[in-house]
């Protein structure tokens, strides 16, 4: 038996959510529960999972995602759980992570249990209102008394003191969204109602690992991706350097691959090519303030998604990049100074772009690594020649290599949200609502690139290794 087990206790999805009578009708709330539920249990992976339950319909849905039931009368909330921890104990599970079934924005639940086994102790993710208890990892051989319910993070925090066991909180965004109120169904929430699976697995044999909603699903996700299958998850660099045009490019397009190598270790660094001063549909927004503002905005998101690198900026004019000699030198100056072993950014081969900007700075990215590898190219530059070891390009064209970013969607959330200044423009996010659909989207394309990579969530980028 693992090491490690996901305990999710559910009851009947037909009477789950009874205070959304307001907003949903019986059928609306049962196929609701039972999408979130499906959304917490693929999360687990690549851990084990075991659902307790006293109801044949959940037994069904368990036994069709590969899930073990362990069976029980209701008798409550607390006593399920209770028995649920007694029973992996018994199987030789040391460590359970107990979640709730209705955290429709889960992505990942592992990290979970890494961030108990380093701590030694309890870890606890709180709903966002910091007072429920959404997710939690403990030892399956502590005496503990679960005590859910109103005020059950500061409960449970008080009993890991009384029985000696060190505590962490993490708060985490998509795992402390959970669905009790009608305020609570965001669009993307709302959306999982009217989404069926077409296809249907018979009770003995397991659905494919994959995210409850595909990219053919998910009416937020391009119907389909490019990918040629070739190499995934490289190594993680010692140091790797993103490139990119503007103030948030590295943000949406690597920052959970980033965010991925960071936590490993790797010093990741971030160059932007342009000022971001056309960065607003604001005629009379004051462009040096802008400039500023989007400076700060990028230093803060790279800071969100764990870089300890530098963020260095060119700050040539927004819309006026040009692929030159002196630009050139730039970009070659800043990979001998940072000696990266990955370098990262646009492909300036892509078909149909029409920003002149991402093409440039994608040309400037492999041109300057022709120009840093070389000791000839600029020699009167103050640091010795570098060669990186790959160059992976975004946007690209013909993608052919994937990173797993299951773990890290919500540091790319944060890199995202750093850039402020961008909601309305870029974001086309002025408000709650719009900004959860804007995080929907956003995951919707990392569903749709794992989904074509073989991932529930993924980055993907053309692989360039012979530099």
């Amino acid at each position: 038996m693992a090491t490690a087990a996901v305990l999710i206790p559910i009851k009947s999805f037909d009477v789950a959510k009874g205070r959304l009578t307001d907003a949903l009708e019986p059928a609306e709330r049962a196929v609701l529960a039972e999408r979130m539920a499906e959304r917490v249990v693929r999360a687990a992976a690549p851990l084990p999972v075991f659902i307790v339950c006293g109801d044949e319909s959940v037994r069904a849905f368990a036994e069709r995602l590969g899930a073990r039931v362990i069976w029980r009368e209701p008798r409550g909330l607390n006593a399920a759980v209770t028995d649920g921890v007694e029973h992996l104990r018994g199987e030789g599970v040391e460590r359970v992570i107990i979640a709730h079934a209705d955290l429709p924005r889960a992505t990942s639940l592992a990290w979970v249990a890494k961030a108990a086994d380093v701590i030694d102790g309890v870890v606890l993710v709180p709903d966002r209102r910091n007072d429920g208890s959404n997710v939690m990892c403990l030892p399956t051989s502590a005496d503990f008394v679960f005590a859910y319910g109103v005020g059950s993070a500061a409960a449970h925090e008080a009993e890991a003191h009384r029985l000696g066991l060190r505590f962490e909180q993490r708060i985490d965004a998509d795992l402390g969204w959970d669905v009790d109120t009608p305020e609570d169904l965001a669009p993307d929430i709302r959306s999982l109602i009217s989404i069926t699976n077409a296809t249907t697995y018979p009770p003995t044999e397991p659905a494919p690992k994959a995210t409850s909603m595909t990219a053919a699903q998910n009416p937020l996700t391009p119907a389909a991706v490019r990918f040629t299958h070739g190499t995934s998850n490289l190594p993680t660099p010692e140091r790797a350097l993103a490139i990119g045009a503007h103030p948030d490019d590295v943000d949406f397009f690597a920052s959970a691959t980033l965010a991925k190598w960071a936590a490993d270790g790797c010093e990741v660094s971030v160059l932007v090519c342009t000022d971001g001063s056309k960065g607003t549909w604001d005629p009379d927004a004051d462009q040096a303030d802008l400039i500023a503002t989007r400076e700060r905005e990028q230093e803060a998101a790279a800071r969100a998604f764990g870089a300890t690198g530098e963020v260095g900026f060119l700050r040539q004019v927004d819309g006026e990049l040009e692929s030159t000699l002196v630009q050139r030198a730039q970009v070659a100056h800043w990979i001998r100074k940072l000696r990266p072993n990955v370098v990262l950014g646009h492909d300036p081969w892509k078909r149909y772009r029409l920003h002149p900007d991402h093409r440039n700075a994608g040309l400037l990215a492999c041109e300057g690594i022709v120009a840093a590898r070389d000791p000839k190219f600029f020699p009167d530059q103050e640091f010795p020649h570098h060669r990186p070891d790959a160059l992976l390009l975004w946007e690209a064209d013909e993608p052919d290599h994937a990173e797993d970013v299951q773990g890290f969607v919500q540091k790319k959330y944060d890199a995202l949200l750093a850039h402020e200044s961008q909601f309305e423009s870029t974001m086309k996010a002025t408000n709650d609502d719009e900004l959860n659909v804007f995080r929907a989207r956003v995951l919707g394309k990392l569903e749709a690139a794992g989904a074509a990579s073989g991932f529930d969530v993924a980055e993907i980028f053309k692989l360039i290794d012979d530099l």
